[in-house]
């Protein structure tokens, strides 16, 4: 899938289309009817988000789901993804086999290993120190 378009009007003046995958995550916080109904029409009108592109692009998007403070009026966007899943693409879904475990150790594989042990290193200047 592709990102935002831009369309310019002249050299000064310019839109920004945001990718409709992009709206739809945005709509997938709240998920009520209208929001639902939006994916449906997507999906129908252009065959995408398909499941996978939809799961990838949640997976880049990890830390939304993150509960939020209690400050915030938060969504569960994991229960909105177990919601949607069904209607959508006709299985079951579980976020966090699914989606959230699989983002984290992509993110984590790609810090990989440290270079050196600095615990250790502390403990060696601590004794020499």
């Amino acid at each position: 899938m592709e990102g935002a378009h831009e369309a310019g009007i002249d050299r000064t003046r310019y839109f920004i289309f945001p990718h409709p995958i992009d709206i739809l995550i945005a709509k997938l916080n709240r998920l009520d009817d209208r929001d639902l109904r939006a994916f449906q029409v997507v999906l129908a009108k252009t065959g995408h988000p398909t499941e996978a592109e939809l799961i990838a692009e949640l997976q880049m998007a990890v830390d939304l789901f993150r509960p939020a403070f209690d400050e915030e009026r938060g969504h569960d966007l994991a229960d909105n993804c177990r919601r949607l899943w069904p209607i959508l693409y006709g299985r079951e879904l579980n976020p966090r086999a699914e989606i959230i475990a699989p983002a984290l150790a992509k993110r984590k594989a790609g810090y990989g290993e440290p270079t050196r042990d600095h615990k250790q290193e502390l403990r060696d200047a601590l004794r020499t120190g």
